[in-house]
């Protein structure tokens, strides 16, 4: 399994209810999280549904990676491996 560059994970379909501390939660059992990126709608300012999660190790976001299923506030979210970079 590729390595996720610089430990950063995509989760998509996260709840509009679910904030950082429910992620950090959740996530922290594969490594140590150092942070979370919950994005905002520049207009209305509701959650878009999705995260970023940044693992201090990408060998951590690795293993988050290698697990199928996570759910997060009683909602199955997806993941995958960050492929772009903020500017």
């Amino acid at each position: 399994m590729r390595l996720p560059e610089r430990g950063r994970l995509f989760v998509g379909g996260v709840s509009p209810s679910t904030g950082d501390a429910e992620l950090r939660s959740h996530f922290r059992r594969f490594g140590e999280v150092s942070d979370i990126c919950l994005p905002k709608d520049s207009i209305t300012g509701r959650p878009r549904c999705f995260a970023f999660v940044q693992f201090i190790r990408p060998s951590d976001a690795a293993r988050a990676l290698a697990d199928p299923h996570h759910v997060i506030d009683g909602r199955e979210v997806t993941h995958h491996l960050k492929k772009f970079s903020f500017a």
